[in-house]
């Protein structure tokens, strides 16, 4: 969810007034929008996305090449 609102803060200026999609591997975050937040760091993260247009999608380790490449280093054999 922090990257996830860091990214909207970072490209805020082309985001608002669109419709975007956000792709992850994570599927507890495609029920981002409809989930109730329980603690106060989700309450204010979820108020930074308000009045943004989006939608979440998930897509599994396997298939998701771009956040591979990005978020895990290269597997060295042993």
């Amino acid at each position: 969810m922090l990257t996830i609102t860091e990214a909207v803060k970072k490209w805020r200026h082309y985001l608002f007034g669109t419709h975007f999609k956000m792709i992850s591997d994570q599927q507890s975050l495609k029920r981002l929008p409809t989930n109730v937040c329980h603690t106060p760091e989700q309450q204010k993260r979820a108020t930074k996305l308000l009045g943004y247009s989006f939608d979440i999608i998930y897509q599994p380790d396997n298939h998701n090449q771009a956040t591979n490449f990005l978020s895990r280093p290269p597997q060295t054999p042993s």
